[in-house]
């Protein structure tokens, strides 16, 4: 009887010797992967942080053009009433031209 437990010990030994090798063997394989993986990761959150950084500097540029047409739009407005101003001066100094002339 003893003979028989201590052989099935044995072969239980042998089979969990045998699950472990293979499990060590999986996870000599996995090892390079997760290396790779985690490289990828850096990478990707590296290029996460580069777009991040391009879409900054081109909300910038948007709004500084934003500024720049606002102030251009300004500056042809006045250079607008300004222009009104002078035809309305020549046409009242017209207009007294004509009444003196008259």
């Amino acid at each position: 009887v003893h003979q028989e437990q201590i052989t099935k010990m044995n072969k239980s030994l042998e089979e969990t010797e045998a699950d472990l090798v293979a499990y060590i063997q999986k996870i000599q394989l996995l090892e390079p992967l997760v290396a790779e993986d985690e490289v990828l990761r850096r990478g990707i959150a590296q290029r996460i942080a580069e777009m991040s950084k391009i879409h900054l500097e081109r909300d910038l540029a948007k709004d500084s053009m934003s500024e720049l047409i606002n102030k251009h739009q300004q500056a042809l407005e006045a250079l607008l009433k300004e222009q009104e101003a002078i035809f309305a001066a020549l046409e009242a100094a017209q207009k007294e031209n004509k009444e003196r002339l008259a």
